[in-house]
């Protein structure tokens, strides 16, 4: 049986990709492995969430967003996270300590309607997100 492993994951900054073909972000990720074991890849995929009730908004922000979640006063009840985008990379094989990778972040057309609605009732562009990660990690077998 192969020894417990632990892996963390970190956003360290997102940044606009200046000469991708279509609209790109691309998120600093940091991984460290909790082990002695080197890591020979990771296949790292990420659901990537809107979270609004994590920041205030000012009244012509609020205007835009009523169709989102209604009327300011109803706000509390209404104001959920709610998926952007998914996204994947490939992590190259690291050894003991940590890694970092950039996971693109594609911004296509076919957003999802509400993430667009938000995006574009935002004056400021502080977006407020949650990665979820998952995947698979490669490691070397008994």
């Amino acid at each position: 049986m192969s020894p417990a492993y632990s892996i963390t994951f970190a956003v360290l900054g997102i940044r606009p990709e200046p000469y991708a073909v279509t609209p790109t972000l691309s998120a600093r990720i940091g991984i460290a492995a909790l082990s002695e074991e080197p890591v020979h890849a990771i296949a790292l995929r990420a659901q990537v969430r809107i979270d609004p009730n994590r920041r205030s908004y000012t009244d012509e922000e609020g205007a835009g967003l009523t169709d989102l979640f209604g009327p300011r006063e109803r706000w509390a009840d209404t104001q959920r996270s709610f998926l952007w985008m998914h996204c994947a990379t490939m992590v190259p094989g690291f050894t003991s300590g940590g890694t970092e990778v950039d996971l693109p972040m594609l911004c296509t057309y076919d957003l999802e309607v509400a993430g667009s609605k938000y995006l574009h009732a935002l004056r400021d562009g502080t977006v407020p997100l949650s990665f979820l990660f998952s995947g698979t990690v490669f490691i070397r077998g008994a």
